[in-house]
């Protein structure tokens, strides 16, 4: 049971004035803060530019820059972003020299190639016929 701070009359513990007086007896509970919506903390252009920088290396880089610059908002993300970045770069890097020496030894590596073939056929053939199926 509560008393009143002014007057002393008998309150009911739910009471918030004083019936006799009028005086507030106790403030009301607050209402509880509204609690805000979960963010998501992740950022999934990061991991995004990541994976792809191992199957298509232009797309993640690009991924993988806009992520970084993303990971201010997100607080997250930046080492697999930069990792993104250092992949994409090698792949492309390792795709030009591949393109490069492709197109310089070529015709060289085909005519290799086209020659060791042709003679281990032939050989193939000659100890097929020679051992009669």
């Amino acid at each position: 049971m509560k008393y009143c701070k002014n007057c002393g009359n008998a309150l009911d513990d739910s009471a918030y004035v004083c019936p006799a007086c009028g005086t507030r007896a106790s403030t009301p509970e607050p209402a509880p803060a509204p609690v805000p919506a979960p963010t998501s903390t992740n950022n999934i252009l990061a991991i995004v530019g990541l994976v792809l920088a191992f199957f298509v290396p232009v797309a993640g880089l690009i991924c993988s820059i806009i992520g970084l610059r993303k990971v201010k908002e997100c607080n997250s993300g930046k080492g697999l972003a930069i990792a993104g970045i250092v992949i994409s770069a090698l792949g492309i890097v390792s795709e030009v020299i591949a393109i490069i020496a492709y197109i310089a030894l070529g015709s060289q590596l085909y005519q290799y190639f086209y020659e060791f073939f042709y003679e281990f056929f032939r050989e193939y053939a000659s100890l097929a016929m020679a051992m009669k199926f």
